[in-house]
């Protein structure tokens, strides 16, 4: 009798939440059904319809550090470079903003047009088809190779969307295809390379040769085909050798009298609107393969822009697969719960799970930038949500199963409902604790994209559990205050208890699961570092298709085959660090961490001065200093570099003699050789202004201007709102009227070679920040606020962001998951167990996918995985 009366009184608070809500959840099932569904649709509808679909037009967008030391220094030089172009806060010298003609003039691009109206040089703007020589066609130059790329020209232009697309003479006919054919076919004096001959072909690859030792530097280049000088004629004649050496032969083909690619550049702008018409033209050149009638020529890849928008088509049509996955889950959810309702229902929930997620991520918390990392969310939803379906299924068929056992009184659904919450709800709650921990460990990377995907993965498994949020609180609080060891207590008995066979049994299962769990791990381990070579990303684009696609193809394969610029070396890759110290500004991001397209404004430094004699002579000694760096580039000083230390500029331009010979009225006075260094305060800031003017007038030919040197305030600077309060601080320090110099920069060239290697990266990013923290040890006040940064140093500080916040990332989620296993099972053991059981699964799931990445990609295309 006593015990029939303690189960039906609650023993309990939790007890007593337990029989209210399964009494609630039994009593008005349609009732909640329709709340909790109606309002999630509604949540829903409003995402959708106030931010609409997510858009991934641009996927390399959000791949950059931010709030690192380096990307505050990159963005605040991003943001002076974009202010300096915009003209409207900053300029080169005073005044700049009015000449808009000048401005314009000296960012132009060149381009030169034939008297039939089309380009004579191909623009970078033009689609590429890449192809590829086996055999003997790798010896490009000869007459059976030239003919079967006429051949295959004739096919492109035969295609049925190639004359909507090409560009238009004057006559209205498509333009000439820029490739080595036509080139060979324009010297020879042909109407069509199909003509040419043999001794067509020897002479022009004779010229070539002779031309191209007047190609190998800007100087002669300039001098010999815009110039027309300097060359034998035949080397200008229309930039035709030029142009067939660099733009439609690979780098190698003269060094080693061999080709493996060649280029065609058609007359098809990338941007062309007409986006159907280049889908259809795309698909047509990707089946010319098989209209080729030789083997030892094929279609290697093409870009013709739009790579984005075919990877948002591919990431749409790959969500077949997910609906395939749902319909193999919703088919098990289905034969183990034996309910066609409860497995609509459960899909049903994940789904709008997933739409009111998206409403709380982009109308709730603000964040305007989605990436489509994001959408592999919907996959670990349905694992997620499945297994809560199936643990809660489970449950409450052993519930009706152990009450059929012990009373037939007992069977109403509202004890069943009790008894399935009180076995299922801790269960639940720390499978989502556990699972939004591992993903909020993420936020602590500095990579935008990675920090909005942990939000979102992180917020998902909340709100598809938001039913059920009120009791497991409830009930966990409840449960925190009355840990016991009773648990621990009787398994530490048990497994040290030599009396009952059972515990052997146990000692020796425990111990070879540890023990194989750890053979996995150090298994894995072993294949991630040396057997796949897991490694960081040594390629600054990502790839975003398929190995095979031919975009992607032509990308990373074919590409990187041409001289990215006529005057390299073919075998040396000499791009060299460029540094740049920046005074005036402060390295700070004060833009939105989550939104890669906000990167705030520029912060000025108020205690920035250049004038004091002290500072003058300190700026010029560190024009001395930097030379004597061990990285820095002595052939640097040959050209005009007239902005890389411009105080040197500076001195000795006000070297000049005061006599105006073009006006002998007016004297330059005081900006002349009556004026001594260190200048005085007003002579120093009413001549840089006029020496950064004539250094900018520089004709282009000789010198282009960078960002380094001084920049001046607009007058228009008080009139800009977000730069109000920084212009009253700065206005406070000076007492001359035209004091206007808003930054200073130099620029040091290295003798550094650029690498996307970590490690060769990393010493030189070290050595640089020694050297300049030692510079600026002796920096006068004024100059104390500088900072050193390149942009070459971009791609190193997401590989250091990888390297370093991936292990922190890993280790928190992991001490997430282990602080919410030992609350749950009140086992030290059991806790330890399961984090190493998991850890050694996901090193195998690693290890699988590199060995896979290494043998599918690596060993055919030769791509890092």
């Amino acid at each position: 009798m006593s015990s029939d009366l303690e189960r039906k009184l609650p023993s309990s608070c939790p007890n007593f939440c337990y029989e209210l809500i399964g009494k609630f959840f039994t009593h008005y099932p349609a009732r909640i059904l329709v709340v909790t569904l109606g309002f999630a649709t509604i949540l829903s509808w409003i995402g959708l319809a106030k931010n609409g679909l997510p858009e991934f037009s641009d996927p390399y967008l959000g791949f950059q550090t931010r709030f690192t030391p380096i990307a505050n220094r990159l963005i605040s030089l991003e943001n002076l470079r974009l202010e300096v172009n915009k003209l409207e806060i900053l300029e080169n010298y005073p005044a700049e903003h009015q000449s808009e003609r000048e401005w314009k003039r000296k960012r132009r691009k060149r381009s030169i047009t034939t008297s039939s109206g089309c380009t004579e040089f191909p623009l970078e703007e033009y689609g590429r088809i890449g192809l590829e020589l086996r055999g003997v066609a790798k010896h490009v130059l000869s007459r059976e190779t030239l003919a079967l790329i006429s051949y295959f020209q004739q096919l492109v232009q035969a295609t049925e969307f190639y004359s909507h697309l090409c560009e238009m003479d004057l006559e209205r006919n498509c333009c000439p295809m820029w490739s080595l054919p036509n080139y060979v076919a324009i010297w020879a004096n042909k109407s069509n390379s199909l003509e040419i001959e043999t001794e067509d072909v020897l002479s022009f690859t004779q010229n070539m040769v002779e031309c191209n030792g007047y190609y190998v530097n800007k100087t002669s280049n300039e001098e010999c085909l815009f110039r027309r000088r300097s060359c034998p004629e035949e080397c200008h004649h229309g930039g035709l050798f030029h142009t067939a050496l660099y733009y439609t032969m690979d780098k190698f083909s003269l060094s080693k009298n061999s080709t493996k690619y060649v280029m065609v550049v058609l007359p098809i702008p990338k941007s062309s609107q007409s986006l159907n018409l280049m889908d259809n033209f795309q698909q047509e050149i990707w089946s010319l393969r098989l209209s080729l009638p030789s083997k030892m020529i094929t279609v290697a890849g093409f870009d013709f822009g739009g790579r984005e928008r075919i990877f948002k088509q591919y990431l749409i049509a790959d969500l077949q697969y997910v609906a395939i996955a749902s319909l193999i889950i919703f088919a098990i959810v289905l034969i183990f719960t034996k309910s066609i309702f409860v497995t609509l229902i459960s899909f049903g929930v994940l789904l709008l799970s997933l739409g009111t997620s998206y409403f709380v991520y982009k109308t709730i918390f603000g964040i305007s930038y989605f990436p489509f990392m994001n959408m592999l969310v919907t996959i670990i939803i349905l694992g997620i949500g499945t297994d809560s379906t199936l643990i809660v299924s489970a449950a409450w068929e052993r519930s009706k199963l152990s009450r059929s056992e012990r009373s037939c009184d007992n069977n109403e659904p509202s004890r069943f409902a009790v008894s399935t919450l009180q076995d299922t709800t801790i269960t639940l709650f720390i499978t989502t604790c556990t699972t939004a921990g591992a993903f909020f460990a993420s936020l602590t990377s500095s990579i935008t994209t990675i920090r909005c995907f942990s939000i979102f993965a992180e917020l998902l498994p909340r709100v598809s559990q938001r039913s059920k949020v009120l009791e497991k609180s409830l009930l966990f609080c409840k449960k925190l205050q009355k840990v016991q060891n009773k648990f621990c207590c009787s398994s530490i008995r048990l497994l040290f208890s030599s009396g009952v066979s059972y515990t052997s049994t146990s000692i020796i299962f425990w111990f070879s699961s540890f023990i194989l769990c750890t053979c996995v791990v150090l298994w894995s381990s072993y294949g991630i570092l040396y057997g796949s070579k897991f490694r960081l990303p040594n390629s600054e684009e990502f790839q975003l298709l398929s190995s095979a696609h031919p975009v992607e193809v032509f990308s990373r394969v074919v590409e990187p085959e041409f001289s990215e610029s006529e005057y390299s070396d073919p075998n040396v890759n000499d791009l060299k660090v460029t540094l740049y110290l920046v005074w005036g500004i402060l390295p700070a991001d004060n833009g939105n961490a989550l939104n890669p397209n906000d990167v705030g404004k520029l912060q000025f430094d108020s205690k920035f001065s250049l004038s004091p004699s002290v500072n003058q002579k300190w700026m010029r000694k560190l024009c001395r200093e930097i030379q004597k760096l061990e990285f820095y580039d002595s052939n640097s000083n040959a050209g005009l570099n007239l902005d890389s230390c411009f105080m040197s500029t500076y001195i000795r331009w006000m070297k000049r003699d005061c006599l105006n010979f073009i006006d002998e009225k007016n004297s330059y006075k005081p900006c002349c050789n009556t004026s001594k260094f260190p200048y005085e305060y007003g002579t120093f800031f009413e001549c840089i202004g006029f020496a950064a003017r004539d250094v900018y007038r520089t004709p282009s030919f000789y010198f282009q201007p960078d960002i380094a040197g001084p920049k001046f305030f607009t007058h228009s600077f008080n009139h800009n709102e977000p730069y109000a309060h920084v212009q009253k601080n700065i206005t406070q320090l000076r007492s001359f009227p035209s004091e206007t110099l808003a930054t200073y920069t130099v620029r040091i060239q290295t003798n550094v070679t650029y690498s996307v290697v970590y490690e060769k990266m990393a010493i030189l990013y070290e050595t640089v920040e020694k050297s300049f923290e030692q510079l600026m040890r002796t920096a006068p006040e004024g100059l104390e606020n500088g900072f050193i940064v390149s942009p070459y140093f971009e791609f190193y500080d997401l590989q250091k962001s990888l390297l370093e916040e991936t292990w922190t990332s890993l280790l928190l989620s992991v001490g997430l998951c282990f602080m919410f296993l030992c609350v749950a099972s009140k086992s030290l053991i059991v806790s330890t167990g399961a984090v190493i059981c998991i850890f050694a699964i996901g090193k195998s799931s690693d290890a699988a996918f590199g060995y896979y990445c290494t043998k599918t990609y690596n060993s055919v295309n030769k791509l890092d995985c």
